[in-house]
């Protein structure tokens, strides 16, 4: 089955909003909720008073994170071409990374813990450029057909491959043909001679 554009799965916004409430447990609550309670139980309530602006601006922030993940999410879209693969993302900076078929050199796939529970997976493509850095070139995130859209693509480059080298070889034939008729014309020359 081919597939050509495609947006992820709506699986993948269910693991950012676990990710991120993970994140706000792990960085925000494990030490909000302690000093909160130690400005109870001693009586500190003009500390509490004074770190309550803080608190709220917190919280303002955090609720801001949700509504852009929600955008964010929205915003990507990926193109499968027949010579490249397209990645557009982005809420108030868009980016577009267009990638051919021809530079990808491998494409892993990576589920998590998260993304295995939604079922959803990551197609890490590489590029010759790339292939020493820790970044990828480009991510396929939040696929539920991971399997599928990686042999799509792997169909395609296989492709670009055969196509190019059957073009390599129309090449080859025309320049032996050139080197055979412009040593003919040389005979023909001597001949006359």
């Amino acid at each position: 089955m081919e597939i050509n554009d495609f947006k992820p799965d709506k699986n993948l916004l269910k693991s950012y909003i676990v990710r991120y409430i993970i994140g706000i447990t792990v960085g925000f609550i494990s030490w909000a909720v302690p000093l909160l309670l130690i400005f109870i139980i001693y009586n500190l309530i003009d500390a509490f008073y004074i770190f309550l602006p803080f608190f709220i601006v917190i919280i303002v922030f955090l609720l801001f994170i949700l509504i852009w993940l929600k955008m964010y999410y929205k915003s990507i879209s990926y193109k499968i071409t027949q010579n490249s693969i397209e990645w557009h993302r982005g809420v108030w900076f868009k980016t577009t990374s267009v990638v051919p078929f021809s530079k990808i050199t491998n494409i892993d796939i990576i589920q998590g813990p998260i993304a295995r529970h939604y079922k959803i997976g990551c197609l890490k493509i590489q590029t010759a450029g790339y292939s020493g850095q820790h970044a990828s070139e480009l991510f396929i995130v939040g696929v539920k057909n991971f399997k599928e859209v990686k042999q799509n693509l792997v169909d395609k480059i296989k492709f670009n491959i055969d196509l190019k080298e059957s073009e390599s070889k129309i090449k080859e034939k025309s320049t032996d043909q050139m080197i055979l008729e412009e040593i003919i014309k040389i005979r023909k020359i001597l001949e006359k001679k």
